[in-house]
């Protein structure tokens, strides 16, 4: 009777459905991969965001390092600036007797543009 009642026991464990089946575990495994592949891509995009933004950083560094040491004169933009707020408070903000230069500066690919003023 032993048998027969390690027989009714295996039959009982076979024909229960409580389990996880196969489709539940393709599903978890596959938002699994989601969200590895998520978490993959955003940070490639990150590192190369900061290599980008060191890059760009070096050149304004440089850029202004030649401007200070050689003290070349960019191109002439504007003379006698007049500076109002967007909010029109009624406040002026003048710089008299100056003149307003734009000059370039490429390195590696990366140009940088900057706006100084000086005084005549």
């Amino acid at each position: 009777m032993d048998i027969c009642k390690i027989i009714i026991k295996y039959k009982k464990a076979v024909e229960d459905t409580k389990g996880t089946s196969i489709v539940s575990v393709v599903v978890a495994f596959s938002i699994l991969m989601l969200g590895i592949l998520m978490m993959t891509t955003s940070t490639t995009v990150s590192l190369k965001l900061i290599n980008e933004s060191g890059a760009k950083r070096k050149v304004i560094e440089n850029a202004v390092e030649e401007y200070y040491i050689t003290g070349e004169k960019g191109i002439l933009v504007s003379q006698n600036y007049t500076l109002v707020p967007i909010k029109g408070s009624g406040m002026e903000l003048r710089i008299n007797n100056s003149r307003g230069y734009a000059k370039t500066y490429t390195e590696d690919g990366i140009s940088y543009e900057y706006y100084y003023f000086d005084k005549d």
